[in-house]
């Protein structure tokens, strides 16, 4: 990239030196605060860190509560200034591109000069800016900080001539396309990763390693054929299914927040795609595990409720399972491995969810469902193969996964880097 060749040294530190032809000036010289109001007819808007000013979805991550009556609501027109006020210090701010409406407590502001928005825009919300706003936020804790426009005007700007704007407008949402395309191709890679995951598992738990081995009829509809020499057999004729329990009243302090054994509910053990557990964030007290189902480390787990039933672990910690969960207990590995029994499951997740058609209730997969479960075995020693294969190819899995999701950290970066160099002049980007 190129650089300017005569500089300014900017008084605030944080800006560093500036184009010598650039005008200073301050957010105040190019912004008027408005509120009109009394249209509830328009469109509600969000603004957002990531994004600036959008429409409003119906599934609002803020959880915003909505009044009926939207008179008292400000009206934003398309190329004011939006700020929620108490979010400025994380990047809530930005131009708008639509007509609409926002919360009274977001301040709205009309832009002077000749001035293209999308600049203003991308000035505002650099990382340089964002700097300068946490240090005019306030608050007892960060989550309540608030920001007076008092001290936001007081704020310098350097500003190009406009012919100047355009070009690192134009500059910048070229290189966002292309950031765009390339973090776009990446999450598509890691979909076909963990689709490539998915199939890699079911297959190797179905029809084994040998793609030349001969298949006979499973009777299994969702199952289809299995190699020859395996059999299918349910879960209840080679272990015990044991379900977890909850002592009760929940949240009772003589039962929970204690510090004496692990406790090892749903949002424990699916909280991540790892084989084991390796800890928990809650302990119960010794009372509250004689009502509990302690087990020790090495178990087999299996959620049973929720959205998220169906899931596999195995505890890598001794620890009490709520009745969220069952455990398989006893089994006998003369026919079938543990190791060998998570992928399995693993793969009977989506077969489960299936199954257990969400109704009026909490789903719930009870502990006859699972005992019922028929599972195609092979002899041990090739169980511990395919355990040993998939392994391995999750392993490699992983890593390309990880090298896309670090890539696309990385671009990210350079995006944050690229913008805030080029509004605040420090790459010249004009041809």
């Amino acid at each position: 990239m190129k650089l300017y060749r005569d500089k300014q040294r900017a008084a605030e530190d944080w800006l560093g030196d500036v184009p010598k032809h650039w005008q200073k000036a301050s957010v105040g010289s190019i912004t008027t605060v408005v509120s009109e109001r009394n249209r509830p007819d328009l469109p509600l808007l969000s603004v957002y860190r990531d994004f600036g000013v959008i429409e409003r979805q119906e599934d609002d991550e803020n959880h915003n509560v909505i009044p009926e009556d939207l008179s008292n609501y400000k009206v934003v027109r398309r190329g004011q200034l939006v700020l929620n006020k108490m979010k400025t210090w994380q990047g809530s701010l930005g131009v708008s591109d639509f007509n609409g409406i926002v919360s009274p407590a977001y301040i709205v502001c009309t832009l002077h000069g000749e001035f293209n928005p999308r600049f203003i825009h991308y000035l505002l919300r650099c990382h340089r800016y964002i700097f300068a706003w946490k240090r005019i936020s306030y608050g007892v804790r960060c989550d309540q900080w608030d920001m007076r426009y008092a001290d936001f005007k007081q704020v310098p700007l350097f500003i190009p001539p406009r012919n100047e704007q355009d070009a690192i407008v134009s500059f910048l949402e070229t290189k966002e396309r292309d950031i765009a395309a390339f973090i776009e191709n990446k999450r598509q890679t890691i979909e076909l990763l963990k689709e490539h995951k998915t199939a890699l598992i079911n297959r190797a738990v179905t029809r084994g390693l040998n793609p030349k081995v001969k298949l006979k009829p499973s009777g299994i509809p969702w199952l289809g054929d299995v190699p020859e020499h395996w059999t299918v057999r349910n879960v209840s004729t080679f272990c015990a299914v044991i379900r977890g329990a909850s002592p009760r009243p929940a949240g009772d302090p003589k039962y929970f927040g204690g510090d004496f054994c692990p406790w090892i509910t749903v949002a424990e053990s699916t909280k991540d795609e790892s084989k084991y557990l390796t800890g928990t964030t809650e302990f119960l007290t010794a009372a509250g595990v004689e009502y509990s189902r302690f087990l020790k480390s090495g178990t087999l787990i299996l959620t049973n409720s929720g959205a998220t039933l169906g899931v596999p672990k195995i505890l890598a910690v001794n620890g009490c399972i709520n009745d969220g969960s069952v455990a398989f207990d006893k089994i006998d590995e003369r026919i079938a491995t543990k190791d060998y029994l998570y992928y399995f499951f693993r793969m009977m997740t989506p077969v489960y969810r299936d199954r257990i058609k969400q109704g009026s209730g909490q789903p719930n997969l009870n502990t006859q469902i699972v005992k019922s479960t028929e599972v195609p075995l092979g002899p041990v020693n090739e169980q511990r193969k395919i355990v040993e294969y998939i392994e391995g190819q999750l392993e490699a899995i992983k890593s390309g996964e990880t090298t896309c999701e670090r890539e696309i950290a990385l671009m990210e970066e350079y995006r944050t880097a690229l913008i805030s160099d080029a509004v605040t002049g420090k790459i010249d980007v004009r041809q």
